[in-house]
Protein backbone atom coordinates (compact mmCIF):
# COMPACT_ATOMS: atom_id res chain seq x y z
CA UNK A 1 0.00 0.00 0.00
CA UNK A 2 1.34 3.31 -0.88
CA UNK A 3 1.19 6.38 1.47
CA UNK A 4 1.80 9.62 0.96
CA UNK A 5 5.01 11.05 2.60
CA UNK A 6 5.44 14.50 3.04
CA UNK A 7 9.53 15.89 4.19
CA UNK A 8 10.06 18.67 7.05
CA UNK A 9 11.26 21.89 5.68
CA UNK A 10 13.83 22.13 8.01
CA UNK A 11 15.25 18.18 6.78
CA UNK A 12 14.56 19.93 3.12
CA UNK A 13 16.68 22.88 3.80
CA UNK A 14 19.45 20.48 5.46
CA UNK A 15 19.47 17.55 2.12
CA UNK A 16 19.80 21.07 -0.11
CA UNK A 17 22.68 22.14 2.00
CA UNK A 18 24.47 19.15 2.02
CA UNK A 19 23.77 18.47 -1.75
CA UNK A 20 25.64 22.11 -2.28
CA UNK A 21 28.54 21.09 0.02
CA UNK A 22 28.83 17.51 -2.28
CA UNK A 23 28.62 19.87 -5.28
CA UNK A 24 31.81 21.68 -4.24
CA UNK A 25 33.56 18.71 -3.11
CA UNK A 26 32.89 17.06 -6.67
CA UNK A 27 30.42 18.43 -9.31
CA UNK A 28 27.00 16.59 -9.88
CA UNK A 29 27.92 14.87 -6.38
CA UNK A 30 24.90 16.57 -5.22
CA UNK A 31 22.74 15.60 -7.87
CA UNK A 32 23.56 12.26 -6.99
CA UNK A 33 23.00 13.14 -3.04
CA UNK A 34 19.08 14.36 -3.96
CA UNK A 35 18.52 11.14 -6.20
CA UNK A 36 19.29 8.68 -3.42
CA UNK A 37 17.35 10.58 -1.26
CA UNK A 38 14.66 10.78 -3.33
CA UNK A 39 14.69 7.19 -4.16
CA UNK A 40 14.65 6.33 0.06
CA UNK A 41 11.34 8.49 0.03
CA UNK A 42 9.70 6.78 -2.86
CA UNK A 43 10.58 3.29 -1.39
CA UNK A 44 9.09 3.78 2.07
CA UNK A 45 6.58 5.35 0.34
CA UNK A 46 5.66 2.34 -1.51
CA UNK A 47 6.81 -0.25 1.37
CA UNK A 48 6.04 1.52 4.66
CA UNK A 49 6.40 -1.88 6.47
CA UNK A 50 9.95 -1.53 5.81
CA UNK A 51 10.27 1.73 7.43
CA UNK A 52 12.26 0.29 10.56
CA UNK A 53 14.82 -0.98 7.98
CA UNK A 54 16.32 3.07 8.08
CA UNK A 55 15.60 4.17 11.50
CA UNK A 56 19.41 3.29 12.22
CA UNK A 57 20.25 5.65 14.56
CA UNK A 58 23.60 7.19 12.66
CA UNK A 59 25.15 10.41 11.18
CA UNK A 60 25.36 8.46 7.94
CA UNK A 61 21.70 7.80 7.55
CA UNK A 62 20.16 10.13 5.31
CA UNK A 63 16.56 10.07 6.83
CA UNK A 64 18.17 10.56 10.30
CA UNK A 65 16.66 14.37 9.86
CA UNK A 66 13.22 13.56 8.47
CA UNK A 67 10.17 14.20 9.73
CA UNK A 68 7.73 11.57 8.35
CA UNK A 69 4.26 12.25 8.61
Amino acid sequence: MKRPLSIHETAEAEINEGADFYDLESPGLGTAFIDEIQKVVKNISRFPSLLHLFKIESEANPLINFHIH
